[in-house]
């Protein structure tokens, strides 16, 4: 059985200590934090969590100089290497000089081995006055995970297409829409369908897309 050793409320004198940054749920603003303290979390903890907890969870310390208010569920800390944990639980510690906080990294957890690029389109008008999309880079290397589904062939102006459609699985909850679409680190491009948003915090975000084979746009 792995133990957590135990830590005091003076995070300075401690190894090992890494700067990391906080985003809390349903904010853009980032806060760098800087003397983190990365733990495992205990496997007893994990065994009488109800499930709620796995042995791949870690847990952080952050003194309260450094984060006056309690990170909220579902809130994301990034590691020094760029990892991204989501914040499942925390407790406030050791005379109230800490946060201790349990975190998941989806990215690790899911399987999310590739990294795209989200791309939002600028409209402007056509030759013919229909509104056409150029599009541009908007939020780049963000870990992803791209399932095939289903394939259907389609014959236009005699060009044979294949329109492929794909769930991406991401590990962040962000607001997508029609002026948005996925590109792949390959250079394949994908509509978005359809959303669905995590009904909990330990989930991933799923986007119904379609991607045309051939190279040509299809919405």
């Amino acid at each position: 059985m792995s133990i957590e050793p135990d830590v005091g409320g003076d995070l300075t004198h401690m190894d090992g200590l890494e700067t990391v940054t906080l985003r809390q749920a349903g904010e853009s603003a980032v806060a760098t934090l800087s003397g983190a303290l990365r733990r495992r979390l205990r496997y007893a903890e994990a065994e009488a969590s109800g499930g709620r907890y796995q042995r791949g969870d870690v847990v952080w310390h952050v003194s309260t100089e450094q984060q006056a208010s309690m990170p909220r569920l579902g809130s994301i800390l990034t590691d020094a290497e760029g990892v991204h944990w989501t914040v499942l639980g925390v407790q406030r510690e050791t005379l109230a000089l800490r946060w201790r906080i349990v975190a998941r990294s989806l990215i690790i957890a899911k399987g999310l081995d590739e990294l795209i690029t989200i791309q939002r389109a600028r409209w402007t008008a056509g030759r013919g006055g229909d509104a056409q999309p150029a599009w541009h880079d908007w939020r780049c290397g963000l870990p992803a995970r791209i399932q095939p589904q289903q394939a259907e062939i389609e014959v236009n102006e005699h060009r044979r297409q294949t329109r492929v459609t794909h769930k991406v699985f991401l590990a962040e909850n962000i607001p997508l829409d029609e002026n948005h679409r996925f590109k792949a680190a390959d250079g394949s491009t994908y509509t978005i369908r359809r959303v669905e948003r995590a009904a909990r915090i330990d989930e991933l975000t799923v986007v119904h897309v379609c991607r045309s084979s051939s190279g040509s746009t299809l919405t």
